[in-house]
């Protein structure tokens, strides 16, 4: 596939030319053109560059939680690199330098992988679930009794 492909890698360092996750990059410059003349402005050309990169860092995290899901007894950090990297390879024709920890922050961030003796090892799926969705509903704590635009 070219850079018309609707999906992307920006973190990940094409090594072929025939990739078919090219850069963000790559796919802003297919829509630089349509977002300039349709009347879009800078601000918006650039919101919609964050979105696409933002999009990218959700795929990374999300490739890595799943090579964890299936594994089953966890991974170390080069072997759900060479993993990703050889499923990219093999099923995409994709030869990139996944980033490894970069997606291993995010899950950790989300507290859904846990690193102990260096394997890693994620939530199964539904655990993982009702864990975001219960950070998610208490990411914004406030009290409705201290009245509209009042805070402790």
């Amino acid at each position: 596939m070219n850079c018309s492909s609707s999906v992307s890698f920006h973190s990940a360092k094409a090594t072929s030319s025939k990739c078919a996750w090219p850069k963000v990059a790559c796919r802003i410059r297919r829509y630089r053109p349509y977002w300039t003349y349709a009347g879009f402005s800078k601000r918006s050309s650039i919101s919609n560059f964050i979105d696409a990169a933002e999009e990218e860092e959700f795929k990374e995290a999300v490739l890595a939680y799943y090579f964890l899901l299936i594994s089953g007894a966890g991974l170390t950090r080069l072997e759900l690199d060479r993993a990703v990297e050889k499923w990219l390879a093999e099923r995409w024709n994709c030869h990139i330098n996944f980033e490894v920890d970069d997606a291993l922050k995010k899950l950790e961030r989300l507290g859904i992988i846990s690193i102990l003796a260096g394997r890693i090892r994620c939530r199964p799926l539904e655990d993982a679930k009702r864990h975001l969705d219960k950070s998610w509903d208490n990411f914004f704590e406030f009290d409705l009794s201290q009245g509209p635009g009042r805070s402790n």
